[in-house]
């Protein structure tokens, strides 16, 4: 394996694990949406008033994440493809 490969390799795990970590934060984010929209933004526990997280500003985070992740995952790809050529 030379040295082109072996970068190339550490460069494929990386933006793999960028991107999983991403898929994961995207998952939280769509729980998060659906505790919203199926419960409201805001509950009480007693006497006291929560407030969730901003719909609006969960939704904008989600379509931020999901752009990352298709830039990550996508470009990459179409790199790799365009490498091999």
């Amino acid at each position: 394996m030379d040295e082109t490969t072996t970068t190339e390799t550490t460069n494929e795990v990386v933006i793999k694990t960028e991107a999983e970590e991403i898929k994961e934060r995207i998952l939280e984010v769509r729980k998060a949406i659906s505790v919203i929209l199926a419960g409201g933004q805001e509950y009480q526990i007693g006497s006291k008033r929560l407030k969730r997280a901003d719909l609006f500003q969960l939704q904008k985070l989600e379509k931020d994440l999901t752009s990352q992740y298709n830039d990550l995952v996508y470009v990459h790809r179409a790199y790799v493809g365009w490498r091999k050529s």
